[in-house]
């Protein structure tokens, strides 16, 4: 027997209100958490990688300086800037400060010091970098973002590439990629795998690369980036600001004593 045209109604209003009811329970689960941040006694730990803007960036590791220097801003205004060995000694403490904020850097690149600690100096914020120690003075930047360099902002690469790593070939075509106009490569070096997806072949191929290299050692990875980088003709050390920290720069952090130095392991091991 057919349903009632009153009954149907009936359910099909059912059926509109639970994506209601479920976006209305988020809201409010999303006001409670804003209401307690708010009110309570709490910590966040901030994570940057980068202050720069390279000439490519799909992982989304760099935050201009002067992004960064609003953002310290903001922190300031917002709860007490902390060393992360402050805020790891105090988060327990009852008398600790209601909001506490520690600012972080991980793997060690030069403009961490370049353009990070002077904005940070000028706001009296303190932080830590971690340091993948086996990149100390390692006169080049890291390899991925060397494979970012190739692939997404020259205009020209060969037609295909060859490489063999851990036994296994691997082969790809680049076609008509190979050649990118002036335009095609601004929107290369402003491409976010996070934010845009995947949607040209350098895209693709670039992710291929990376897959490859990222289940290497970074010995074995750093020596399949020379290969990639002489392959495009490209410079293997990349622009001086996309270094890794040399010693004496870290030695600069220590004599400064806003900085600490931690560990990220020797070689950017997966742990």
């Amino acid at each position: 027997m057919p349903l009632s045209t009153a009954l149907r109604a009936r359910i099909d209003l059912a059926q509109l209100a639970k994506p209601l009811w479920a976006r209305a329970g988020r809201h409010l689960h999303h006001a409670r958490f804003l209401l307690r941040a708010a009110m309570e006694r709490h910590g966040i730990v901030l994570m940057y990688h980068r202050i720069a803007e390279p000439g490519a960036d799909p992982w989304d590791l760099a935050v201009s300086p002067a992004n960064f220097a609003a953002h310290l801003d903001v922190l300031r205004r917002y709860g007490r800037c902390v060393s992360l060995a402050d805020f790891a000694g105090r988060i327990d403490a009852p008398d600790r400060p209601k909001r506490m904020i520690a600012v972080t850097f991980d793997d060690g690149n030069r403009d961490n010091l370049t353009a990070g600690v002077p904005a940070l100096a000028a706001r009296d914020v303190p932080a830590t970098i971690f340091v993948v120690s086996g990149t100390v003075g390692a006169g080049r930047d890291f390899w991925w973002d060397a494979l970012a360099r190739v692939f997404l902002t020259l205009p020209e690469l060969p037609a295909e590439l060859s490489l063999e790593a851990a036994g296994t070939a691997h082969h790809w075509q680049l076609g008509t990629a190979a050649s990118c106009a002036p335009a095609e490569l601004r929107a290369l070096g402003g491409w976010s795998l996070l934010r845009d997806g995947v949607n040209h072949p350098r895209q693709t191929i670039l992710l291929g690369v990376w897959e490859v290299l990222n289940a290497l050692p970074m010995a074995d990875a750093e020596r399949l980036c020379e290969i990639v980088t002489s392959w495009a003709g490209a410079d293997r050390s990349g622009p001086a600001i996309d270094h890794t920290l040399s010693a004496a720069e870290l030695a600069q952090f220590h004599a400064g004593g806003l900085v600490e130095i931690g560990g990220h392991t020797v070689s950017h091991l997966p742990l």
